[in-house]
């Protein structure tokens, strides 16, 4: 299973493996695949087989009803013809399993709120602010996360400034939508040191930075309360191993004050034009029973959990050559 917090992984994984919106279609993950975690292997006894023990990461999955695509090559059984791209996970409290097995998912934007709904999170209200403070919270307070480097035995050993998460970012965090929050979701996966492509082989990641990029992304994407108030707390994502005497500084969160602090930076600091060249092609893809409940709390642990998908290769290539277009026919207009 891959669970994004703690997993149990089988080593021996399954190798198989133009832009208009669709709203529904079906996702295989497959493998090989990218994981991100500290992770460790336990021979399975009487098996001659191991287990990897960890989370989080970035899946090859084999994704159908995109417009445009004809591949019929490594479709699973159910798929005539499918894209075959890496997928991220964003969603801590749910797992799935590799293979998974065909899955009918709904297809969210990332770029605009089309269908958002239809997304794990997207019905989620943003928190309530009055007089600058939140009075009625629905999403994680990230003030203080510290990045794993700095924690010694539980505490985070150095000032605020560039370790942990500083009470202007996070009061910045607290006032984002649903829809901010994967869009800054789906700027971290581009900065995995993987980057965005799918996995030739299983590797694993447990370094800092790639961590530290997990971490944000379920740190941002935390619901703990369904209705605003503290009697409806949700999952909490809490980091792994960063508090108490016996973790010492092997905190698995990684850089998360550091990444948190890189996707508040890359939000303010972006124009509209600039944000929305990176996020066009991006897509969540939610298991499509999630968007049948009828309570908040059901929609956060329904189906098999949620990921990010990338646009198609050469999409950015193709919207370089249209920018380009556009700049010389405002040129040669010009010249008229």
């Amino acid at each position: 299973m891959i669970a994004c917090c703690k997993t149990l992984l089988p080593v021996f994984l399954l190798a198989s493996c133009a832009f208009s919106f669709p709203t529904a279609g079906k996702l295989d993950i497959e493998g090989p695949s990218n994981f991100v975690g500290a992770f460790t292997i336990t021979p399975l006894p009487n098996t001659g087989k191991s287990q990897v023990s960890g989370y989080g990461g970035a899946y090859n999955a084999a994704l159908s009803g995109l417009p445009g695509i004809t591949n019929t090559v490594g479709c699973p059984t159910g798929m005539t013809t499918c894209a075959i791209r890496p997928v991220y996970c964003d969603d801590f409290s749910n797992d799935v399993s590799i293979p998974s097995g065909v899955k009918t998912v709904n297809y969210s934007q990332i770029l605009d709120s089309s269908n958002i709904t239809d997304s794990r999170f997207g019905a989620v209200p943003t928190n309530v602010i009055s007089n600058g403070s939140v009075t009625g919270r629905y999403w994680l307070n990230v003030a203080n996360f510290c990045d794993s480097s700095n924690i010694k035995n539980g505490v985070c050993t150095t000032g605020p400034t560039g370790t942990n998460v500083t009470n202007a970012t996070a009061s910045y965090i607290d006032t984002l939508s649903a829809l901010q929050r994967y869009q800054m979701a789906a700027w971290l996966t581009t900065q995995y040191s993987f980057g965005v492509k799918n996995a030739i082989t299983n590797t694993y990641y447990s370094d800092a930075q790639d961590t530290g990029i997990q971490s944000a992304i379920w740190a941002l994407l935390d619901v703990v309360s369904t209705d605003g108030t503290a009697n409806t707390i949700g999952v909490d994502y809490s980091l792994p191993c960063n508090t108490g005497s016996t973790c010492g500084s092997k905190g698995q969160d990684g850089s998360i004050a550091t990444w948190l602090t890189n996707a508040v930076n890359w939000y303010k600091g972006s124009t509209l034009a600039g944000r929305n060249s990176l996020l066009a092609g991006y897509m969540i893809a939610t298991d499509s029973t999630v968007a049948t409940q009828t309570t908040l709390s059901k929609r956060l642990n329904t189906g098999i959990q949620e990921f990010i998908t990338t646009p198609e290769p050469g999409f950015y290539a193709l919207l370089s050559l249209a920018l380009l277009a556009f700049w010389a026919l405002r040129r040669s207009r010009r010249a008229i």
